[in-house]
């Protein structure tokens, strides 16, 4: 039975909305669910008591021998028969649960993530990535399987109060006020001291994540604690962390005890209470033994179910708390969105068109007023010292980030208004720290291109110059590069990178320092694939190396986040300005024309 909803939904602007859309993308599941479970909840309250009351229905004739066997036999049948009639259903809602819910689960953090991979670059520049994964998870345990367990409990057991009501009602009016007001007060209880439980919880689960930022921060940065032999350091700098979450549980256990040391003692008092108020019954001959031990059963069942409810809601008050404040980190406004319209890109040509652009980052300007126009074909390489916004053009052309003036036309389309997606579909880039998956060369390779093959896989790597050092490894292709690439070098994993860039065989390319951490001899064999790769692509190349740019159609100078000069490489040598200095700062005087 497939209980899934294909429909594709848009994600929800709030956490109960995210509830919302996961009912209606399983709405088989949760109605079959919903009635099966909510059926035996109401079952498992009057079964326990209906079975007790049968078994001791033996004493309610007196002892006497023959008709003992009679009594037993018929009291043993009736009770075995209420124990088994429900067996089928449970099992049956089991195996529907236990098959369902990783697929629920699968779905809600597929969908989480989904939306966390659409935010823009500065939404991870902001966040620790450990944090963001905690948060994750929290969204789906804190809040969705809870919210439904608190349904299906809160509906189950008024359906099994009405039906036990009514047949303890037929005992005795004040036994049944009593198990109700049991009840009622341990829900009154849970709901009163929900609201501080949810206020400690909130501040276990905000330390809790944080900590697992810190633990995440520092095992990625596990070479700086080597380096610095800081293994001391780094351990008491987590402890002071751990302790502040320690401190924070033990507070909330603290008040978890108290809370249910004051409600057991207030349960053992009724009990009393009402086993003195049967046995009265009982001798007034207003009860049987049977019906004095339902009475019991019930008062037991019903104080559980009760607590349970309670429970569920405490859990349901602090996860929805905590679920709540990890939605709010991950789900916040996403400021670089396709438009309701929005077309895919399509690049005849390869004109790229900066028209006045102007982009800040917080309340700095980092580019101002910039206007570039890059013919189709040509080279253009991006120059000036740190700082002056070279990276940053790649970022907005790449819409990473969106420009606060003015546009980025790309064959005359603004890129606002074609999808993402398709945009860097037809832009091939090499970040200056090319970062790779925790997968096979081969895979990270083939990234670019899933559906490459072997061949053309290990072509790339041979115009990247990498293919002879991927054969010579122990597994070759199938060789895992470890956490962001760590078994290579530098400069091997920028041949990937620039692997990746062969595979994809886009028009238009973008090189952020992509020979920055290769040797001379390796920077100048790439250099002629480079050649190949750039003919008939428009090509946007970011260098400090100059050597690099020479053979560039022109070269544009950045100062303060705008265009300073421009010119051929000889043109700005002549002219003595910002290029001239630089040329002369790296060339050491020894390099000549």
């Amino acid at each position: 039975m497939d209980f899934t909803n294909k429909t594709l939904l848009p994600m929800p602007k709030t956490l109960l909305g995210l509830y919302w859309k996961m009912l209606k993308s399983f709405p088989l599941y949760f109605i079959f669910q919903t009635l099966l479970s909510t059926s035996l909840t109401a079952w498992g309250i009057i079964n326990g008591p209906l079975v007790t009351k049968y078994i001791y229905s033996i004493f309610d004739n007196g002892v006497i021998i023959p008709d003992f066997w009679a009594n037993a036999t018929h009291a043993i049948i009736i009770a075995a028969i209420l124990i088994s009639v429900g067996t089928p259903f449970y099992i049956l809602s089991s195996v529907v649960s236990n098959r369902m819910r990783p697929r629920i689960r699968q779905w809600a953090t597929a969908e989480l993530y989904e939306y966390v991979y659409s935010h823009d670059y500065k939404f991870f520049l902001d966040r620790n990535i450990g944090s963001i994964q905690s948060f994750v998870n929290k969204i789906y345990d804190g809040f969705i399987p809870l919210t439904m367990d608190l349904f299906i409990q809160v509906v189950g057991i008024t359906i099994g109060l009405g039906l036990a009501s009514v047949m303890l009602g037929d005992l005795d009016i004040l036994v049944l006020i009593v198990v109700i007001g049991n009840g009622v007060v341990n829900l009154a209880w849970s709901l009163l001291n929900m609201r501080k439980s949810a206020r400690l919880n909130a501040t276990i689960s905000k330390l809790g994540s944080k900590l697992a930022g810190t633990v995440s921060d520092s095992i990625l940065n596990f070479m700086n604690i080597k380096i610095f032999a800081s293994r001391k350091y780094e351990r008491e700098y987590i402890d002071r962390e751990r302790d502040e979450s320690l401190t924070a549980n033990w507070n909330f256990s603290r008040f978890r005890i108290s809370k249910d040391y004051i409600i057991n003692i207030f349960n053992d008092i009724v009990y009393i209470g009402l086993i003195i108020l049967c046995a009265k019954l009982f001798f007034d001959g207003r009860i049987l033994v049977s019906g004095f031990a339902f009475i019991l059963s019930v008062f037991n069942r019903f104080g559980q179910k009760f607590r349970d409810l309670g429970r569920i809601i405490k859990d349901s008050g602090d996860n929805y708390s905590d679920a709540r404040q990890a939605f709010t980190e991950v789900m916040v406004v996403q400021t670089v969105t396709d438009r309701p319209r929005a077309k895919p890109l399509t690049v005849p040509h390869g004109e790229i068109d900066l028209r006045d652009i102007s982009f800040k980052y917080n309340d700095d300007w980092v580019v101002r007023d910039m206007s570039l126009k890059i013919k189709p074909g040509e080279r253009v390489g991006i120059v000036g010292l740190s700082g002056a916004g070279k990276t940053t053009l790649s970022h907005l052309l790449l819409r990473l980030f969106d420009v606060q003036r003015g546009g980025i036309y790309i064959d005359g389309q603004n890129i606002k208004n074609i999808t993402q997606d398709s945009l860097r579909n037809q832009i091939s880039f090499v970040p200056q720290d090319p970062v790779l998956f925790n997968r096979t060369l081969a895979e990270n390779i083939g990234y670019a291109r899933p559906t490459a093959t072997t061949e053309e896989i290990e072509h790339a790597a041979k115009l990247a110059n990498i293919h002879d050092f991927i054969v010579s490894t122990k597994d070759g292709y199938g060789t895992i590069v470890g956490n962001r690439g760590i078994k290579l070098s530098g400069g091997q994993r920028q041949r990937i990178a620039i692997a990746r860039v062969i595979l994809k065989n886009a028009p238009i390319l973008i090189l952020d320092e992509a020979t920055s951490s290769l040797d001379s001899a390796t920077e100048q064999s790439i250099q002629k694939s480079f050649g190949t790769l750039m003919r008939g692509r428009t090509t946007i190349v970011i260098a400090h190396r100059l050597s690099t740019l020479r053979k560039m159609s022109r070269i544009v100078v950045m100062e303060q986040g705008a265009i300073a000069e421009s010119g051929t490489h000889a043109a700005l040598l002549k002219k003595n300005g910002i290029y001239a200095r630089l040329w002369k700062m790296q060339s050491g005087g020894f390099i000549k024309e």
